[in-house]
């Protein structure tokens, strides 16, 4: 690719001050103490804490002797995953740096911080970074080869307008992915309270009662079809994987859906046909609410427990609700082939208001529902957004004025 005009190409070891790595020994690890940044820390852009490790006081004196971080640094993660970036806070805490992880701090009369991690994230900068990996199943870099990435290099002032840009549609992204996050705590104090009766909607007064889930509709297991069988009418197939087990959603689970089974061939295998409003989970407890048609239950071998309940006494998004909050997967029986056992699906208890207040309590989760679903919406249009200006900015292709 042409390079624009006032811009250059360097590599990236010429435009650093210091690489720290600690690669090559295994980091110390502790209950408590010094918080580390790992590599499962560092994702595209910012650092994420859900998951903390520790290093003990006396081990992050003996551990980060070949150099501190401070803040601005970019730290990239060289394998599992590789490419990853970020930049080391400005918090005032004290991190260690764990293994998998090489600090860059650039020459700020040459390379802007902000800037090299949106390039190294950027598509041209990700292929640089991958044309250099070696490793077949985990791949990586090696710091030799790290050095050696072209970096393209517009005016200082120009590199702080790119990143200003970027900075914004990040805030925006930030912001959403708050209000999501907020919005999932509410739906869940609103399944919390609803669900339980703690708190009644407006207008309903009636009693609860407990049932079993054997009272409340159809429990039904998986029928196995011929694996290379092709139907010839319009009842789709529900493919049941391993895989799939910890999603959610019916487009996670109609892999292959063009293919259907004759209405002839259900009856005759008493296959379990799944109407509109039916819960499906394979074994280990995730949940999908087949709403809007039928379905046939398409289990693979190890499969051939996946579970369903068609609802006939109770509202079915009630029922979709409740099962969110029940983990199916205390019900699994130990075994060769771990599975749900439609007994004791049939003997879990829970209590239900009146139909009405079962309607109105699904009504009020599917508008929370509904308003994160506006939010993701529009999360996935920032991104997309912020990806196609990277691509623009950082190739040039799109100039920016920048006074400086």
């Amino acid at each position: 690719m042409k390079t624009p005009e006032n811009w250059r190409i360097e590599k990236l070891y010429d435009c650093l001050e210091k690489i720290i790595d600690y690669r090559g020994k295994s980091t110390p690890k502790d209950d408590d103490g010094v918080p580390l940044i790992t590599a499962r820390n560092v994702k595209e852009g910012y650092l994420d804490f859900a998951t903390q490790e520790y290093m003990s006081v006396e081990d992050y004196e003996n551990w980060m002797t070949r150099g501190l971080p401070i803040p601005g640094d970019v730290l990239f993660t060289t394998e599992a995953p590789l490419g990853n970036v970020a930049q080391y806070p400005n918090s005032g805490i004290n991190y260690a740096l764990a293994q998998r992880l090489v600090t860059l701090r650039t020459n700020q009369q040459i390379l802007l911080p902000k800037y090299l991690m949106y390039y190294l994230l950027s598509t041209r900068g990700s292929q640089e970074v991958q044309i250099r990996a070696t490793g077949s199943t985990a791949t990586g870099i090696r710091q030799s080869e790290l050095r050696k990435v072209p970096i393209p290099l517009p005016p200082l002032a120009e590199q702080r307008r790119i990143a200003e840009i970027l900075g914004v549609w990040d805030d925006a992204i930030s912001l959403t992915q708050r209000l999501i996050e907020a919005k999932q705590r509410r739906k869940q104090g609103l399944m919390q309270r609803l669900l339980t009766g703690s708190v009644r909607l407006p207008g309903f007064t009636g009693e609860w009662r407990e049932v079993r889930l054997k009272n409340l509709g159809k429990i039904s297991s998986g029928v196995g079809f011929p694996v290379n069988y092709q139907g010839k009418k319009d009842l789709p197939i529900l493919f049941a994987k391993v895989s799939d087990m910890n999603l959610e959603g019916n487009e996670k689970y109609l892999q292959n859906a063009n293919n259907t089974v004759d209405e002839e061939i259900i009856k005759n295998l008493k296959a379990s046909v799944l109407k509109p409003g039916t819960l499906v989970f394979p074994k280990v407890g995730a949940t999908l609410l087949t709403n809007k048609r039928r379905l046939i239950i398409k289990p693979t071998a190890v499969d051939n427990n996946v579970m369903a309940i068609t609802p006939t006494k109770v509202d079915p998004e009630y029922l979709y609700y409740w099962s969110l909050t029940f983990d199916m997967a205390r019900l699994v029986q130990s075994g060769a082939l771990p599975s749900v056992n439609g007994s004791a699906v049939g003997s879990v208890k829970l209590t239900v208001p009146p139909l009405p207040e079962q309607r109105a309590i699904a009504a009020v989760l599917q508008t929370a529902d509904e308003e994160m679903g506006l939010l993701e919406r529009k999360l996935s249009a920032l991104r997309a957004q912020k990806k196609g200006l990277m691509q623009k900015l950082l190739t040039g292709e799109v100039r920016v004025k920048a006074e400086g």
